[in-house]
């Protein structure tokens, strides 16, 4: 790092102020604040090359980012025009919507690892609208789980929280009363509605096939039968996505269900990093492959 004749270094972002030691996280890695904290919010690590996020090992940059959420969305509302700010409780990210013309800008921003596209469209897995003529159907689960060994488990889910994070489940279906033991609408772009009011025949699907009890007809009986259910309904979107991701994690989700993609490679990045970042949190996140009739 460049230092003046005082032996003291300027800060990267404000460059008025002067960078200096805040203090050592769980690896024991010293991090460092402008002296100017009160209105400059950068913190970094120190590395061999100086200052700079994209360079510390993923624990270094959550820790970061965590630290700092809060001066994120304020120095995005200030600086950058920002409106709809979600600031993430278990996950290290921020979203909000900003003019096209300052995305750019943030390339800049000290606390920034990854920009990502929220309004990026994700498909649904397994919807009626995508059949084709090569996909595998059976006429009932136990077909369907005979193929993966999955008929006959001696563990049933009991004190499993799954959230399914899908378009709606409806919990008055014969198979899934009494099934759903929380439920928030995560349909928007700044937090989760605990009014959830979206029900839809792909997430009943996907909630039967994880937990149905087969009341309704014995051969439709879900793989883990006795675990509980998180309904989140979600928009198709990366942004809102993420968002059900952290909502999920926060309210004690052991597994999380997502039956949605992206048609391009290397589109999802972020979404890629959140979910490894969930993983890290001690959460499963089970996702769908293939396509089919639900």
């Amino acid at each position: 790092a460049i230092k003046n004749s005082d032996g003291l270094t300027p800060c990267p972002q404000c460059r008025k102020g002067f960078v200096i030691n805040k203090t050592k996280n769980k690896n024991k890695r010293d991090f460092f604040q402008c002296s100017r904290a009160e209105v400059c919010d950068y913190v970094a690590a120190i590395c061999d090359c100086g200052y700079h996020l994209d360079r510390y090992e993923n624990d270094d940059v959550r820790y970061v980012i965590k630290q700092n959420q809060q001066n994120i969305k304020d120095s995005l509302e200030s600086s950058y025009d920002a409106r709809n700010v979600f600031v993430a409780e278990k996950l290290s990210f921020v979203s909000a919507q900003i003019p096209v013309s300052e995305i750019r800008k943030l390339s800049l921003y000290g606390n920034v690892k990854i920009i990502g596209d929220g309004e990026l469209k994700l498909e649904l897995l397994g919807h009626d609208s995508n059949h084709n003529g090569n996909d595998l159907y059976f006429e009932n689960l136990y077909q369907a789980k005979e193929m993966i060994n999955a008929n006959n488990l001696s563990y049933d889910g009991t004190g499993v929280q799954v959230a399914v994070l899908d378009q709606g489940v409806d919990e008055d279906h014969p198979d899934l009363v009494n099934k759903i033991s929380y439920e928030s609408d995560c349909d928007n772009v700044t937090e989760c509605d605990h009014t959830k009011l979206n029900k839809s025949i792909h997430g009943t699907r996907q909630a039967g096939i994880i937990a149905g009890s087969g009341h309704s007809n014995s051969l439709m009986e879900g793989v883990s039968n006795n675990a509980n259910l998180f309904d989140i309904p979600t928009r198709s979107y990366q942004g809102a996505l993420a968002i059900a991701l952290d909502h999920s994690l926060s309210k004690g989700a052991n597994i999380s269900n997502i039956s949605l993609g992206s048609g391009v490679c290397g589109d999802t990045h972020v979404l890629q990093t959140l979910i490894d970042e969930s993983i890290d949190e001690g959460m499963i996140v089970v996702s769908g492959a293939g396509n089919g009739n639900g």
